[in-house]
């Protein structure tokens, strides 16, 4: 039985499994499907299928198989009716290759489908307007597929393949696949617990009595890092309301470092995880210091990252004489509660555990590495497209350091399933995350999985990944140290520079060539440290590996990031008036100084005129220790005196530090004197004044006059 549901109505098909006509429709290549098309007559389709374990959890056979179909329109114009069949492969798939082989040419060239191929069903396609898509559900009963599936003893899920094939209503054939893992029944369990331990034999025990090698079983192969860094909102250091959030007990990082344990895995740490909770001292929320003194004491297998996770890569593109680091955490500081003088960077930054290197996928290349090497990073990770290791080894021993090759496939398939905004995108990449590493375990094929460092901890969908491996409760883990050791070689010395890249590197350097302007306006604070600081830990986070492979969300922080750098650059600074008109032989001139820094400013204002047609006070010319909170602007006024009737003067206005030395600006306010005007406006105004006086005075006599004759007129 057969059951297909399509916007909550099912569908119900009861037929013969012979009388299935099958074809498969095609997943696109981001999909991570193989597409295949006819050799004849090859058309291109416009019409892509997805498909997709609704629960991303190994199939019980003794409950019905349910997935999801996803068909898009992804060309411009409007497509006919089509048509989905269904397979299932019934071939185990023992192997990750196996997992990818091609299929017969008879699902695109009409021609019988071959055996080992069931039949699960058909189903109609309604018409398509471009750009859309539609998502039916399926449910079929486990009768139809359950004897189809081998038998034997496993201790974890077994993997076959589904294929679907689409045929378009022009007869063009998509064909994709994708993995099903089955559920050991309760019997094969059972079995195999049953089944004689023979890890204990002499032959066995030899072996591990030898040189340290490994052998095929004898440890767990599969090692799983995990990076504990701090949501993108936090672009510099946390404060005390950060700190809250981050670490509140049901947020994503604390779940992480749980589930994290619970697996076995090895931790990457950005440092300003444990310099941001110390940097706060006994202001740090209790959970946030709960969470550090679980890190100090875990018993994981610990690297720590770059300062912020930098791109040591791109450093070393960029010629850099030493990888950018942290100056200091004054900003932060400042903010803290100490018993004594705040910490020094060394004190905050201490921690035991070796550095890695962790690079992207594509720039390991050996003047990466050696750059990393020479500058303190014994240790890399990088991708296994980068890092070509012989035989089944993932680990090497370098001039440079030790090397281990994380796997980019199943990297890329986490990936996906961390950024993924639906449960359809989301099952579709955990299933051939699960499929990888599964087959991967029954070969006893060392394995590095890495999770994505983009969105890992800015939602829950990276906790999620987790569990659903430890759910699994077949993946046993490892030490990266511990991992299969052999021969590796990095596949290029430098590092191809593409489009992407060369933009990336230009916004990356332009940022760093600005740093010398933001904080030239230090002098103007009470700190002119925290500047420093705060402006170096912006710089970080822009070169953070959070931004590597994202090109246009790079480009568009690095814009916000530039737009940013020229507020900072304008500093404490005197805002420009336009012209005054004096009319009066003295007058209280208005002074705005502006302060667009984060910090609190503390200057000097002097103003003098620039010609002797006004006169200042001694005592006025000077405003010393104005102070400026972040963000805020004073107004101060200057009295000044005119010496003339009639004149065009001006007044000149600096800023400086608080000792005078350091000047900050100067602006010019211009002034236009009319004392002649004022007095004959004042003259005008007492002859009106003086006419309407007389007026009224008149007009009375006249009305009291009036009145006087109206009494005496005799009746």
């Amino acid at each position: 039985m057969i059951r297909w549901v399509r916007g909550g109505s099912a569908l119900r098909f009861s037929a013969a499994l012979a009388a299935f006509c099958l074809a498969f429709t095609a997943l696109t290549p981001a999909a991570n499907a193989t597409v295949f098309t006819s050799e004849s007559d090859v058309k291109t389709s416009n019409l892509a299928l997805e498909i997709a374990h609704r629960t991303a959890q190994p199939q019980n056979t003794d409950d019905d198989l349910r997935l999801d179909l996803r068909v898009s329109n992804t060309g411009s114009a409007f497509q006919q009716p089509s048509s989905v069949e269904l397979f299932l492969e019934t071939g185990e798939r023992a192997s990750r290759a196996a997992l990818t082989a091609a299929l017969p040419a008879e699902f695109t060239n009409g021609e019988p489908i071959p055996e080992g191929y069931l039949p699960l069903g058909s189903h109609s396609i309604a018409e398509l307007r471009e750009g859309a898509h539609l998502t039916t559900q399926l449910e079929i009963d486990n009768s139809v597929f359950r004897a189809a599936l081998s038998e034997g003893n496993h201790k974890r899920p077994t993997v076959y393949r589904l294929v679907a094939r689409l045929t378009a209503h022009d007869g063009t054939v998509t064909v994709a696949t994708h993995p099903l893992l089955i559920a050991p029944r309760a019997a094969e369990i059972a079995n195999t617990a049953e089944a004689p331990n023979t890890a204990a034999t002499p032959a066995a025990e030899e072996t591990a009595a030898g040189e340290g090698e490994q052998t095929v079983g004898e440890a767990p192969n599969l090692s799983i890092v995990v990076p504990i860094i701090y949501p993108s909102n936090i672009a510099t250091l946390p404060t005390e309301d950060d700190l809250a959030l981050v670490f509140e007990p049901s947020a994503p990082l604390p779940q992480l470092l749980t589930t994290a344990e619970q697996l076995g895995a090895t931790l990457a740490v950005d440092p300003r995880i444990f310099v941001g909770i110390r940097a706060l001292g006994a202001a740090a929320p209790a959970a946030a210091t709960d969470f550090l003194t679980r890190l100090e004491n875990t018993a994981l297998e610990t690297y720590i990252l770059p300062w912020g996770d930098t791109d040591l890569a791109a450093q070393q593109l960029l010629q850099l004489a030493s990888p950018l680091t942290a100056t200091g955490a004054s900003f932060i500081t400042k903010d803290g509660i100490f018993p004594g003088s705040a910490p020094t960077l060394d004190e905050l930054e201490t921690w035991e555990a070796p550095q890695l290197a962790w690079f992207a996928a594509g720039s390991a290349s050996s003047a990466a590495v050696g750059y990393a090497a020479t500058h303190g990073f014994p240790h890399v990770l990088a991708s296994s497209s980068d890092l070509l290791m012989s035989d089944t080894a993932v680990r090497s021993q370098l001039k440079t350091g030790s090397a281990t090759a994380y796997d980019e496939t199943l990297a890329g398939y986490a990936a996906a399933a961390t950024a993924a905004a639906d449960s359809f995108d989301r099952n579709l990449a955990l299933t051939e995350l699960l499929a990888g590493l599964t087959t991967a375990d029954s070969t006893d094929e060392p394995l590095v999985l890495t999770l994505d460092r983009t969105q890992l901890t800015d939602n829950s969908r990276g906790v999620a990944l987790l569990k659903t491996l430890l759910t699994a409760g077949y993946l046993d883990t490892t030490n990266l140290e511990a991992q299969v050791s052999g021969v590796g070689q990095y596949t290029h010395d430098t590092a191809v520079i593409d489009d992407e890249l060369e933009k990336r590197l230009a916004a990356l350097d332009e940022a760093l060539q600005r740093e010398a302007e933001v904080t030239a306006g230090k002098e103007a604070l009470l700190n002119p440290e925290q500047l420093v600081d705060y402006q170096r830990a912006r710089l970080l986070a822009l070169f953070g590996m959070k931004q590597v492979g994202t090109e246009t969300p790079f480009l568009n922080l690095a814009s916000g990031f530039a737009d940013r750098d020229e507020l900072l650059t304008r500093g404490v600074h005197l805002v420009a008036a336009p012209q005054l008109q004096l009319f009066g032989s003295s007058a209280n001139v208005p002074v705005q100084v502006r302060n667009n820094l984060p910090f609190t400013a503390q200057v000097t204002v002097r103003a003098h005129p620039t010609s002797a047609a006004i006169s200042i006070a001694p005592e006025d010319t000077e405003h010393k220790a104005v102070t400026v909170m972040p963000g805020e602007t004073v107004t101060l006024t200057v009295p000044i005196s005119s010496r003339v009737s009639s004149a065009d003067t001006g007044l000149t206005v600096r800023i400086s530090d608080t000792t005078g030395e350091q000047g900050l600006g100067r602006i010019v306010i211009p002034i236009r004197l009319s004392t002649n005007v004022e007095i004959i406006g004042l003259s005008l105004v007492g002859v009106l004044a003086l006419g309407l006086i007389t007026f009224g005075i008149v007009r009375s006599v006249r009305q009291h006059r009036a009145g006087l004759r109206r009494t005496l007129r005799p009746n």
